[in-house]
């Protein structure tokens, strides 16, 4: 249990408010990596000209989104469960 504490980055019996700005950011790294490779996403695909509906681009946006959101929500619960749990 307490390799496991030291990788979610508190101690045992801590509390897990002040880790909230490391999941935060952790967040915000993950979109600003999907962000990072839509570019190149998008060159190579004109390359192959695919030529996607507009559809499936905004499925593509909210799926990107939702992982980004499920990514940081799993973040914070391991957070709280090694932080707060004994």
């Amino acid at each position: 249990m307490r390799a496991l504490t030291s990788l979610a980055g508190v101690e045992q019996g801590g509390s897990a408010s002040h880790e909230s700005p490391v999941a935060a950011r952790r967040a915000l790294l993950a979109a600003a990596a999907a962000v990072r490779f839509a570019p190149l996403l998008a060159a190579i695909s004109f390359a192959l000209c695919w030529r996607p509906e507009p559809a499936g681009l905004a499925l593509g946006a909210l799926v990107t989104a939702l992982g980004t959101a499920t990514l940081a929500a799993t973040d914070l619960l391991l957070i709280w469960r090694f932080a707060v749990r004994d």
